[in-house]
């Protein structure tokens, strides 16, 4: 584990301009570290008001691989799975362990979407299914998956990555992920 002592040592041998892109990149830092990134600034004599606002100095650009892994979007068949697999939690972490890696947040996002979705869908095609008979039930929950289809291509999905190139032109990270 890094330990205070072990981070001021290290951030002592860094040049200021160093120093100041770490300030600058500050959400990709433990809090220790920016605390001591701060204090080894002002003890080389930078003013605060230069901590505050450091010139010349460029936050970190996300690099396309990134910025693509972000925005994927599940195929079809993912979607499929997902709202139709949703109670069996071994089979669902499998699918999730396979198809949504890390980094993949959008379609992270998506598989809780439709699983979620799925669920719902499936207790109120039951509803219908008993009280309108056994092939309505089928008929009901593959016409709420269309429904669902429909609006996360045409709603969820857009404001997910909408969301995401935001986050990501601001260089935020949702979930720690970089």
């Amino acid at each position: 584990m890094v330990t205070e002592e072990s981070l001021r040592k290290r951030y002592q041998k860094y040049t200021s301009s160093a120093l100041a892109t770490i300030l600058v990149n500050k959400s990709d830092y433990t809090d220790i570290a920016v605390m001591i990134v701060r204090e080894e600034l002002l003890s080389r004599g930078v003013r605060e008001v230069e901590l505050a606002n450091p010139k010349g100095v460029k936050r970190q650009a996300i690099d396309r691989d990134t910025r693509k892994y972000y925005l994927t979007d599940l195929m079809l068949w993912h979607k499929l799975l997902f709202y139709v697999i949703w109670l069996p939690n071994g089979i669902r972490s499998m699918l999730m362990d396979a198809i949504v890696r890390p980094g993949f947040i959008l379609r992270s996002q998506q598989a809780n979407y439709y699983s979620v979705t799925g669920a719902t869908s499936l207790m109120l095609a039951i509803c219908l299914g008993y009280y309108y008979g056994a092939d309505k039930f089928f008929y009901a929950w593959a016409g709420a998956f269309v429904l669902v289809l429909l609006f996360d291509i045409g709603c969820n999905c857009k404001r997910l990555m909408r969301n995401l190139k935001k986050m990501s032109a601001k260089g935020e990270f949702p979930w720690g992920v970089a």
